[in-house]
């Protein structure tokens, strides 16, 4: 039979854990200074000596430099923007001949251009 769940989220879990240490702290308050007394101590006197570490010379010879690698950002390459790329650049070939009209003044050549494509190749276009 599994363990009865006693909170409903490990933050409350957590907070429970930290709360009953507090009051267990406070309940135990001389234990728990006689325990810091004897740890600081049986510390006090125990510093480790400090590690020596050979001088580092000033000037670098040249076989230990070593061009680093640089960091570019990531290109965010989809299939989606592909896509648009490419019918982009089919609409720019399509219209280009078209480039010197602005606004809806593109629509009667681009609508005879495109007659005039279904006249020459009848069968292509569906």
């Amino acid at each position: 039979m599994p363990r009865p769940i006693k909170y409903d989220n490990d933050n409350d879990r957590k907070q429970a854990i930290l709360r009953n240490k507090r009051n267990w702290a406070h309940k135990n308050q001389d234990y728990v200074r006689k325990e810091a007394l004897r740890r600081y101590h049986a510390t006090k006197d125990s510093k480790s000596p400090r590690k020596y570490t050979k001088p580092k010379s000033r000037a670098s010879s040249p076989q230990t430099l070593r061009i680093q690698h640089v960091r570019r950002p990531r290109l965010r390459i989809t299939v989606d923007t592909n896509l648009d790329q490419a019918v982009y650049a089919l609409w720019r070939r399509a219209v280009h001949q078209f480039s010197e009209y602005s606004g809806a003044a593109v629509l009667p050549p681009l609508y005879h251009h495109f007659v005039d494509t279904l006249k020459d190749h009848p069968g292509e276009h569906g």
